[in-house]
């Protein structure tokens, strides 16, 4: 019903998936995968990073240096860029990041995130997370839950967003 229901579904889905690495996939010697993922035909897996699943790497996908994916669905044509986490999050196709956080987010298809962006997806008092609908605060049962992000949309550099917060289709966000 709504846009969090994504991260319940999805990890429903993919929480008892066999391990399937393509064997196209390249991954560096000390990139460390462990758990349950799924890893699809051209993803590039650099140096360092960790991927902790249960995870799904999409088509032609990059995991760059230092980056960490865990508990997490990574869509086709994406770059985790330099030093990014993603934690808990669905990212569709053709999302950017580069040196972000991104936690407990639903993220649609063509988003770019400028370096140092963060989602914020914990409140202060560790209450329920409400999030606007139609006008209307709505709880929306979590404690934790960051961004929800239409499609083509581009954040400025070092761009905060506050947990619940959407941001709609075709928007650009200032640093």
């Amino acid at each position: 019903k709504y846009p969090w229901h994504i991260l319940d579904v999805w990890k429903t889905i993919f929480g008892n998936t066999e391990i399937m690495i393509k064997k196209s996939a390249e991954i560096a010697e000390s990139a460390t995968i462990k758990g349950n993922v799924v890893i699809e035909d051209g993803v590039r897996i650099f140096e360092n990073a960790v991927i902790s699943g249960p995870c799904y790497i999409g088509k032609n996908t990059i995991i760059a240096n230092n980056a960490l994916v865990r508990d997490s669905h990574i869509g086709g044509n994406c770059v985790i860029g330099f030093s990014t986490e993603v934690a808990r999050s669905y990212l569709a196709d053709h999302v950017w990041t580069h040196s972000n956080y991104i936690g407990d987010s639903v993220i649609l298809n063509n988003v770019s995130f400028g370096a140092g962006c963060a989602t914020g997806n914990l409140r202060l008092d560790d209450g329920n997370v409400f999030v606007n609908i139609k006008g209307e605060k709505t709880d929306s049962g979590k404690n934790k839950l960051g961004l929800i992000c239409g499609e083509n949309v581009r954040a400025g550099v070092n761009t905060s967003f506050m947990p619940g917060v959407k941001v709609g289709n075709n928007s650009f966000v200032g640093a």
